[in-house]
């Protein structure tokens, strides 16, 4: 018999970092060295793993980690958190660059993830109506059609409740349109999409990221 539970992600720490790292390229791992590895890892994790206590879960099956949920309701202390530590990375970046330690891999990862990032704050600076809740979930691929990814969304709901909200955004990135149907029928409203540009250059793909409105019924 299945065993499926969640528990919190500061818990299973490394199996998060072992999932982001094993499934960062649409399901499968990067296939070369990143350069300043550990400090990506801290920008995209860390404040989740370190911050957000309980809200944060993974989703263990038979003891396995098959997926997380990482959520923010104080998105001020999660920019705060950002901004402190931005500056120093972009500034080793140009470093290594303008010295020629970066080979080319790294150049194309870390020009793209600049476009993506600056991306995202428009989309952001653009909203009047973002939502105070959100969630990065990410679910290994044999796990997503299923009670996991329902034990996750239910689980971020349960968060939105809390914090009296009725609403709550997620993000997830999808090759082209295949995945946005069954994300509006086990999520919610896709309310808009961008083009991916870290992940469609390291997956020759056309990736998009979905911003997912969950709307919790009353």
């Amino acid at each position: 018999m299945t065993n499926q539970m969640l528990d919190a992600a500061h818990n299973r720490a490394d199996d998060v970092r072992e999932l982001f790292w094993s499934t960062l390229v649409i399901g499968e791992p990067l296939n070369f060295r990143l350069a300043f590895r550990r400090r990506y890892e801290s920008l995209a994790l860390g404040w989740y793993l370190k911050k957000s206590g309980s809200d944060s879960v993974v989703a263990v099956v038979d003891d396995k980690v098959v997926g997380y949920a990482l959520v923010c309701r104080n998105e001020s202390e999660l920019s705060r958190w950002m901004v402190m530590r931005t500056p120093l990375y972009l500034f080793l970046l140009f470093v290594a660059l303008v010295s020629g330690r970066l080979n080319a891999p790294n150049r194309r990862f870390y020009a793209n993830r600049v476009r993506d990032m600056w991306a995202a704050a428009r989309v952001r600076h653009e909203s009047d109506d973002h939502p105070r809740v959100s969630a990065h979930v990410n679910i290994l691929g044999d796990y997503r059609s299923g009670a996991v990814a329902l034990l996750l969304r239910d689980h971020v709901d349960r968060i939105a409740v809390i914090s009296n909200e009725k609403v709550w955004l997620g993000e997830v990135s999808s090759v082209g349109t295949s995945r946005l149907r069954a994300l509006a029928r086990v999520v919610g409203e896709v309310q808009s999409t961008r083009p991916c540009y870290t992940l469609s250059g390291l997956s020759g793909e056309d990736v998009l990221i979905a911003s997912v409105v969950r709307r919790i019924a009353a």
